[in-house]
């Protein structure tokens, strides 16, 4: 015993002092953070360093400022669309910034209606006369398609990595199946589902995919594909043909080239040319009348710099609300990233109640989520247009099941042609382990004042009753969705029926069956909302859920002292790592979280020299 509380103590001591060392490092950051903070400034002759890093997503989902601090919670491994966008957007007009380059090395990809888009604001910067460039060690699909847009493609010489050149695998959709596995465990799924090919379940059902969902989903990804490669035939003049070719027999050209993909990528014109940083360099002065004086400012950074001087710009009294739904629909008050149908219902009420809102945009990127929770947005939805501010729905990433549910009573819809949407369908999934637990000599049994007593109770067999009324259930969900895409769209029952198999379609598909109105991206929506509320001369204003008080406090000192201990090396190159906010947080993150501490203080101590 004596041994045992000699541990105990020695636990509690250790536990007391790493409290006390974060606590310290809490009232070092606030030092530092209310202490003079260095301010960014745009150099007078720049390059505006485009750097995502991690997936590409429309809103961020939200975490806790403690756990970035202490335990990491991948706040590095998302970049927001509207942050990249709006940089290239300002730097279009900044006579400051000459140029872009694309640094895509930390960048993991994201829906290819997110991509297109992105690809969308670099033509428009480079419809503005100035250059964009773009340099890697190597290229996958994601990362070339944002590439294609840029200028001039320029690919490391000698790079080690496992994948050389340009890698384009294509798009896939493989589900893990289970049923046998299930029944070796002896475990039962119920399964109910309004929309025959609602293919969510099979997996539960079957040991591989069913005929139909085979072909449902060879269409719409065909049609993605197709999508991608009109996009680099198009942006790098190859001939479709010569696309097939190196997308379908990669591992045959590949080997003649004896693996070298960068000089494969180059043989078929993907890539501009084959070079080493320093001739990047070369490459970057030349173009940019930047002799020995390569200036880059990067694109967070950039965003902060000139957030004043936006601000003051968007001046006007008249505006078009822009709101933000992304992730998954559910109830309740939920943090960016997912949908809350009272947070997201609390904005629309804003916008219905600001006399200077004449419109809004609801920018959906959703795969669906709570049938219940998308018809209370619907309906705050219906609100705000009753009280004659028309809502225009803006289609990102996805817009699909409750995702297109929210968006049916749009006043008009925009999508992209690779937008994701469709699903019109419903479905429940209930397991049952009475039968497994049964194998090991467990069972349930006892008594009710009613034959649906206990009913849910996964240790229980599922009763004729409760599959009754959830079957009924189901069917009255499902006839509601079909009432409200039929009332949203101006369609009959029968209209809608056909398209409410749950089958899944792109933007292209959407437009031709008559679930969408238009092509475009978020600038075209919001040109429509306007002309629908008579809106000649308007600013735009986005909103979003407020933090408190104190979380505002926390978060501020947290990332400006992550941005501060960031700058601690000088930029040689477009490519060196030059650590900021993101990379700082991700660095740490790579630690244990024991060691995590320590290395603020030491990126707090190089901020003090």
């Amino acid at each position: 015993m004596n041994i045992l509380r000699t541990i105990w103590n020695g636990i509690t001591t250790v536990k007391q002092a790493v409290t006390n060392l974060l606590f310290i490092v809490v009232v070092v950051f606030i030092v530092v953070t209310l202490s003079d903070v260095e301010t960014v400034n745009v150099p007078d002759e720049g390059i505006l360093q485009l750097h995502p890093t991690g997936t590409l997503v429309l809103q961020r989902q939200s975490t806790s400022p403690f756990n970035q601090i202490v335990y990491g919670s991948g706040s590095g491994a998302e970049t927001s669309l509207a942050e990249l966008t709006e940089a290239l957007d300002r730097a279009r007009e900044d006579r400051r910034i000459k140029g872009v380059v694309l640094n895509l090395n930390d960048f993991t990809g994201g829906a290819p209606a997110l991509l297109s888009e992105l690809g969308s604001a670099i033509d428009r910067f480079r419809d503005g006369g100035k250059a964009v460039v773009a340099f890697g060690s190597s290229f996958s699909q994601s990362q070339y398609f944002i590439a294609a847009h840029a200028e001039s493609i320029y690919l490391h010489n000698d790079s080690v990595d496992l994948f050389t050149g340009v890698l384009m695998s294509g798009y896939g959709v493989y589900p893990t199946y289970f049923k046998s596995a299930m029944d070796r465990f002896k475990v039962r799924y119920h399964v109910f589902r309004a929309g025959d090919l609602k293919s969510a379940v099979e997996p539960y059902l079957r040991d591989s995919m069913s005929t139909e969902t085979r072909q449902v989903n060879l269409s719409w990804l065909g049609s993605l594909w197709d999508e991608y490669a009109t996009t680099i035939s198009d942006s790098r003049g190859l001939e479709k043909v010569e696309f097939t070719r190196y997308t379908q027999q990669y591992a045959r050209l590949l080997a003649e080239y004896d693996g070298d993909g960068g000089e494969l990528a180059l043989s078929y014109g993907l890539v501009d040319e084959l070079i080493s940083p320093i001739e990047f360099d070369q490459r970057l002065e030349r173009r940019f009348d930047m002799p020995g004086n390569l200036q880059f400012i990067d694109h967070r950074d950039y965003l902060t710099a000139t957030e004043l001087t936006a601000s003051l710009e968007n001046s006007g009294t008249r505006k078009v609300a822009v709101i933000v739904a992304s992730g998954v629909i559910l109830g309740g008050h939920q943090p960016p990233g997912t949908i809350g149908a009272d947070s997201l219902s609390q904005l629309l009420q804003q916008a219905q109640d600001d006399p200077n809102v004449g419109a809004v945009v609801l920018r959906i990127d959703s795969p669906g989520g709570s049938a219940t929770a998308a018809e209370h947005i619907r309906q705050k939805i219906l609100q705000v247009q009753a009280s004659g501010k028309p809502v225009v729905m803006s289609m990102s990433g996805y817009a699909a099941s409750g995702g297109y549910w929210i968006a049916a009573p749009g006043n008009r819809i925009f999508s992209m042609p690779n937008t994701v949407t469709g699903s019109i369908g419903a479905y429940a999934l209930l397991p049952s382990l009475s039968d497994a637990l049964a194998e090991y000599g467990i069972n349930t049994d006892g008594v009710g004042t009613t034959t649906l007593a206990g009913a849910m109770d996964p240790f229980r067999p599922l009763g004729a009753d409760i599959k009754s009324v959830l079957e009924l259930s189901l069917n009255r969900t499902y006839s509601r969705f079909v009432s409200v895409v039929g009332d949203g769209r101006n369609l009959s029952q029968t209209e809608v029926l056909a398209l409410a198999d749950g089958r899944v379609w792109t933007g292209n598909d959407a437009m031709s069956l008559g679930l969408i109105d238009s092509f475009g991206n978020l600038e075209d929506a919001v040109a429509s909302a306007a002309l629908l509320a008579g809106l000649n001369n308007y600013d735009v204003t986005r909103l979003q859920v407020t933090l408190t008080p104190g979380e505002q406090l926390l978060s501020r000192i947290i990332n400006q002292s992550i941005a501060v201990c960031g700058r601690w090396c000088t930029v040689n190159d477009p490519l060196s790592w030059v650590p900021g906010a993101e990379e700082v947080r991700w660095l740490i993150q790579q630690q244990s979280v024991a060691a995590r501490p320590a290395i603020y203080l030491q990126c707090l101590e190089c901020r003090v020299q």
